[in-house]
């Protein structure tokens, strides 16, 4: 194992200030053009608001399943698309990847219309089944490699 030299070292930690400084200024930009209308008064308005508890809340029932349910789907296909030899292995994993080439934007309208058909608008299984499924394409793409 090389022992780093101070120079090394300090060119290191150069290099990776310099990277968190470009990664932090669009967050510090954000957070500063918040502030330049109304000042602190919108965060404290939503502090404040009644419903952020029931919001916290609600992002967390959502984001908990969505993990949940993904995970367990991802790993069943991950290890089947990596350790099992299927006939049309390769088309299917390339069709699953296409998925990734979907815009969003393009599946909103017929989204909608299948959760409206399903009663699935304002629920909790509408809003995570949506984000399951495009989550799917690119955790399968990244737990399978």
């Amino acid at each position: 194992m090389e022992i780093q030299t101070k120079k090394g070292r300090w060119l290191t930690n150069l290099g990776l200030s310099l990277m968190a400084v470009i990664w932090l200024f669009p967050i510090f930009v954000m957070f500063k053009e918040s502030l330049r209308v109304n000042g602190f008064s919108n965060y404290i308005a939503t502090l404040q608001n009644p419903n952020f508890p029931q919001f916290v809340f609600n992002s967390f029932i959502v984001a908990f399943f969505m993990i949940i349910i993904s995970i367990s789907f991802l790993a069943f296909a991950a290890f089947g698309f990596s350790k099992l030899e299927f006939a049309g292995k390769r088309l299917l994993f390339n069709l699953v990847l296409a998925g990734l080439m979907l815009p969003v934007a393009s599946l909103i309208v017929p989204l909608f219309f299948t959760l409206r058909n399903l009663d699935g608008l304002n629920s909790y299984w509408g809003l995570i089944g949506a984000e399951v499924a495009f989550f799917l394409p690119f955790g399968l793409m990244l737990i399978k490699s």
